[in-house]
């Protein structure tokens, strides 16, 4: 099976959160990371990308969910979009200014 540069870089961003202890983000804020690093994505197109990966638990109300060894199933209804949203633009500027240093 061969894996795209789309879905390498989702599948990075996944586990970097996911190391993080961040369990779900918003699919509109992947999309948002991905269009900042030159990758042409949108909602649907991501959503379609994130069903095959083996990283992703569940897709809900726009709601990506991780497979992590910390994640029970009571923890599925605790969400916070917040969280995902910030962790996101930290990685967003660290990656820029990786560029710019280049």
């Amino acid at each position: 099976m061969e894996i795209s540069s789309v879905d390498s870089k989702v599948i990075d961003l996944l586990s970097i959160l996911s190391s993080e202890g961040v369990e779900s983000i918003p699919i509109d804020a992947l999309v948002k990371e991905l269009v900042s690093m030159g990758i042409d994505a949108d909602d649907q197109s991501l959503f379609d990308e994130l069903q095959n990966l083996p990283i992703v638990n569940n897709i809900k109300d726009g709601v990506v969910y991780f497979n992590t060894a910390s994640m029970g199933a009571s923890n599925l209804n605790k969400v916070d979009p917040e969280k995902g949203n910030k962790q996101v633009k930290a990685m967003a500027k660290k990656q820029v200014d990786k560029e710019l240093n280049k």
